[in-house]
């Protein structure tokens, strides 16, 4: 997710990589380490990410400014596709989800907070788990009371930020879901999400909280490369460019937060509930 301010040159997008630093033994470390890249590179298009929306630094792969991988859990085959059965796809469709599919129990998903978060930052994430719970015809429940695969919000504050896998420029950041599993950590910078914005506006924390949470549960951008599409929800017949952040239909996966420069709202065209077609697409996933 990016978040820019209106009439503002900045762009915002969660997420921040880097790369292991690993080199074979003996031999030249630089040409190891070049060759890495390229397996690396060459392993995310196998998953269908474009190398344009690629960038690598130490430990971490970003993928589209928005979601964090990890270089040793790729060469380990954490983030191979998961074969799923009796779910339509077409190129077309929106309700789009990462390659590597949920497997888990999704009935009983723990979010728990790490020491420091706030009152505001929790509050803000229990709504938006509600939200996600209260979809018909779905079986995901996020709640603090569940026991199983767990997903812990991590609220750093700003000073501490550049400790984070997020990008020094990004106020929140996601990982990847891996093995089946949902994702298990999100990332919350506490204060300075913008240039002239110290701290979350309400209707912010809705939009962003919402966001990722589905990230966490597998749902990436609007036609995000890489992406699976899921079969019988809005349409974005657009490029990926084009339709991450003018899909066409209202949804909390746009991928822009678009903040007003003078009150750090989100601007009144950015959902802060979970759109029809988010929970359209929650219920056909799970």
């Amino acid at each position: 997710m990016r978040r820019i301010l209106a009439g503002s040159a900045l762009a915002m997008a969660c997420g921040l990589v880097a790369h292991s630093g690993c080199v074979g033994v003996g031999g030249d470390g630089h040409s190891d380490l070049r060759e890495e890249d390229e397996l690396v590179l060459g392993l995310m298009e196998d998953l269908g990410y474009h190398q344009d929306d690629i960038e690598l630094a130490d430990t971490r792969i970003i993928v589209d400014k928005d979601l964090i991988f990890f270089r040793e859990k790729l060469l380990n085959g954490e983030y191979a596709p998961v074969t799923e059965v009796d779910l339509e796809s077409d190129p077309t469709e929106k309700g789009y989800r990462h390659p590597n599919a949920i497997t888990v129990n999704v009935a009983n998903i723990k979010l728990a907070f790490a020491a420091g978060a706030t009152t505001p930052i929790k509050n803000a994430f229990i709504n938006a788990a509600g939200d996600i719970n209260s979809v018909a015809n779905c079986n995901v429940v996020v709640s603090q009371n569940n026991t199983g695969p767990t997903i812990t919000v991590r609220e750093v504050a700003a000073v501490n930020w550049g400790t984070t896998p997020c990008a020094a420029s990004e106020p929140a950041c996601t990982t990847a879901p891996s093995g089946g599993n949902v994702s298990t950590d999100i990332y919350v910078k506490a204060s300075g999400i913008a240039p002239g914005c110290s701290a979350w506006s309400n209707s912010a924390m809705d939009f962003a909280f919402r966001h990722e949470l589905l990230h966490a549960l597998g749902f990436t951008h609007v036609k995000q490369a890489g992406s699976i599409q899921v079969f019988d929800s809005a349409v974005c017949s657009g490029t990926a460019t084009t339709c991450a952040d003018m899909p066409g239909y209202t949804t909390v996966m746009k991928k822009t937060l678009e903040l007003d420069s003078s009150t750090c709202a989100a601007q009144p065209w950015i959902p802060t509930i979970l759109a029809s077609d988010d929970r359209l697409t929650l219920s056909i996933l799970f």
